[in-house]
């Protein structure tokens, strides 16, 4: 998933790799323990999902990057389509 410069991978272990444009490493991250099966970001709401093999979602920082919490939804059906929406609530 790509915000501005920001791109984020998943990979068959459960961490996610953050990176610049150009090539730059920017950070590690590991959440939840099984398979990650989809991953949204972004930047200008500051927060990165993962959702998993096994019904969880992992929510991380991405300023700084850092782990947050793990979200049981109740459903061992693997979590395919994450959306982040950020609301104005002024």
């Amino acid at each position: 998933h790509q915000d501005g410069d920001l791109i984020m991978f998943s990979h068959q272990i459960p961490i996610i790799t953050f990176w610049k444009k150009g090539n730059k490493f920017v950070s590690i991250l590991r959440g939840h323990i099984s398979d990650i099966t989809s991953i949204c970001f972004q930047c200008n709401v500051g927060f990165a999902v993962t959702g998993h093999s096994d019904g969880y979602a992992s929510i991380f920082s991405i300023d700084p990057f850092r782990f947050i919490r793990t979200i049981n939804t109740n459903s061992n059906l693997p979590i395919n389509l994450i959306r982040i929406s950020a609301s104005d609530s002024n």
